[in-house]
């Protein structure tokens, strides 16, 4: 918790202690008006006072009351203005910093744990720290102001009142331990039960499209029933503890009063001094008897805390910032070598160049390595062993913005976000005007068709385009990549899935994406490359042809096989 709350920044730390403070007097308030009205009884009973004698008291409480109302306004703001706050702040920090992990993190990562990272434990940090964290340390604060005037109000009476109170700690502490294992197996439970629903969520067309396996569904059901089951046991083992830690508390309460009336009778204390203490034990009382919940709760933020800190500590790819790119475009890669993991698929000695302005295109069967190699152009990974250079520089050298601000990736499985047309077009350049988004979607081939629909660039396309055909989420797109003008494309060939009417107009919007760029292409069709710069042929990884359609196609090899074997399916 101190780990997290140094974490802050200096106007949220100064906005939890306004809180604490705050939320501190407010409990004070309290007490005082339990110990003016405890007087006025005191007045009546013991002093036989007359009502005029007590007129001040009422003007007392009254003016305590409405300033204890004025401090639970005000740290009800604050803690609003602090909850909000940090929930964007944490999420916009955690988005900025998972933009720049390498693509292999999400590989690893199921969706549906960063999902629950960004959603669930965010908020459960958020809430705890408003709502628990200012109001735990107020108690705290409160607890050692009282315990330290009921001391010297009476020693003895104080060592009853604390006396219980060690075994009741190390009740908790002793049962830290197998709370935090059975904690870590529940929130994993949780984390593979949003995945696996996520994923069949995802998955339903596809199940249904190949019949109704049941063993999808069988699989969601088993995550939840081992959630449920994992949920138990750590609510039983819970409730066990602070169970044994309540007893403990109850029963310090209890030795407070049993001592503080034989001291009552002895004469050892006044029956005032009695009553103050049975008023003001139950105040200091107050934390430990909420020690259930704030246990709960700390073991929800540690937990949630982890797994933030988990993501913001995973490592970024590197921008050093040293080098801009010169205004020459040629791609480079000398000698690298690049591996996923120990004994998986491997790149081994990739050498070639891309010429500025020019055009090369990868082919080779499939799980060759086309993919990887651009990956590595954008750093969704970082080479293991050589360079990659862009106009002579190490892309390892560049500000990892300055790297994507000339590169666009124009993919066969287009990603399109829930929102307008005109949004999803200005993904490519946020500032982009209307007239710049118009100009865009018509080099794309996409604007007839765009303003045939009623609302327009403001139609609303569903998630990842659900409304929109393959071929018009394809335009859409490249009208992307055309507004972001990026001097580098790389092309996961668009038209290998989609109708000849549609491949004809992706194929003008191609050609008007690509005028003047140095263009690496991931080819599929090998028609659709006879007139590039450059050909490299790929297998298992490594290079083994260079030259142009006409050169390869008369040598005896990978190129001129796959090229006939395209030749008889088309």
């Amino acid at each position: 918790m101190l780990e997290f709350i140094n974490s802050l920044k200096k106007s949220e730390k100064i906005r939890v202690i306004i809180n604490t403070l705050l939320w501190t007097l407010w409990s004070l308030l309290g007490i005082s008006i339990m110990l003016i009205a405890l007087k006025i009884i005191e007045l009546m009973v013991v002093n036989n006072a007359q009502v005029k004698d007590i007129y001040k008291y009422w003007v007392w409480m009254g003016a305590v009351v409405i300033i204890k109302g004025i401090c639970f306004t005000f740290a009800n703001t604050q803690s609003h203005f602090l909850g909000h706050n940090l929930l964007g702040r944490l999420r916009k920090d955690m988005i900025d910093h998972i933009k720049k992990f390498s693509l292999g993190y999400f590989n690893k990562e199921r969706i549906g744990n960063i999902s629950t990272v960004v959603h669930n434990d965010i908020d459960t940090v958020q809430v705890l720290l408003t709502d628990v964290i200012c109001r735990m340390l107020s108690d705290i604060i409160v607890t050692i102001i009282l315990g330290a005037g009921l001391f010297l109000l009476n020693w003895k009476m104080g060592v009853a009142l604390i006396i219980a109170l060690p075994f009741a700690l190390a009740t908790l502490w002793l049962g830290k331990r197998k709370e935090e294992k059975l904690q870590e197996i529940n929130s994993a439970d949780m984390s593979a039960m949003i995945s696996n629903f996520v994923e069949y969520t995802k998955g339903i067309p596809t199940i249904k499209t190949f019949g109704d396996n049941p063993s999808f569904f069988k699989k969601v059901l088993v995550s939840i029933e081992r959630f449920a089951c994992s949920s138990k046991k750590t609510s039983l083992n819970t409730a066990y503890n602070i169970g044994k830690y309540t007893l403990f508390i109850v029963l310090g309460y209890g030795i407070l009063i049993v001592y503080g009336t034989h001291l009552t009778f002895i004469k050892g204390i006044s029956l005032v001094t009695f009553g103050k203490y049975m008023m003001l034990g139950r105040e200091f009382y107050r934390p430990f008897f909420n020690g259930e919940s704030y246990w709960i709760n700390f073991i929800k933020f540690r937990d949630s805390y982890q797994r933030i800190k988990n993501v913001m500590e995973h490592p970024c790819i590197e921008s050093p910032n040293i080098t801009k790119c010169n205004g020459n475009y040629s791609v480079k890669f000398e000698n690298v070598y690049f591996e996923y993991e120990k004994n998986a698929f491997k790149l081994k000695n990739i050498n070639f160049e891309i010429a500025d302005g020019t055009t090369t295109a990868l082919v080779s069967p499939s799980g060759s390595g086309k993919s990887t190699i651009a990956n590595l152009l954008v750093r969704f990974w970082d080479v293991k062993k050589g360079n990659i250079k862009i106009g002579g520089a190490d892309i390892r050298n560049l500000e990892y913005d300055e790297l994507l601000s000339k590169l666009s990736i124009v993919l066969q499985d287009v990603m399109l976000f829930d929102d307008s047309i005109y949004e999803n077009i200005k993904v490519g350049k946020r500032n982009a005007t209307k007239e710049e988004v118009v100009e865009a979607a018509q080099k794309a081939m996409i604007h007839d068709f765009i303003m045939s629909l009623p609302k327009g660039y403001e139609t609303q396309i569903g998630e990842n385009g659900a409304r929109l055909s393959g071929g018009q989420k394809q335009r859409i797109s490249i009208a992307r990549a055309i507004i972001k003008d990026s001097p580098i494309i790389i092309l996961d060939e668009a038209t290998s899935a989609v109708d000849p009417i549609n491949e004809a107009q992706i194929q003008k919007a191609i050609n008007n994406l690509v005028k003047g760029k140095t263009l690496l292409v991931i080819a599929h069709h090998l028609k659709t490359i006879r007139n590039v710069d450059q050909i490299i042929v790929l297998k298992e990884g490594e290079i083994k042809q260079k030259g142009t359609h006409d050169e390869l196609v008369l040598q005896d090899g990978i190129y001129k096989t796959l090229w006939y074997q395209n030749a008889e399916i088309s």
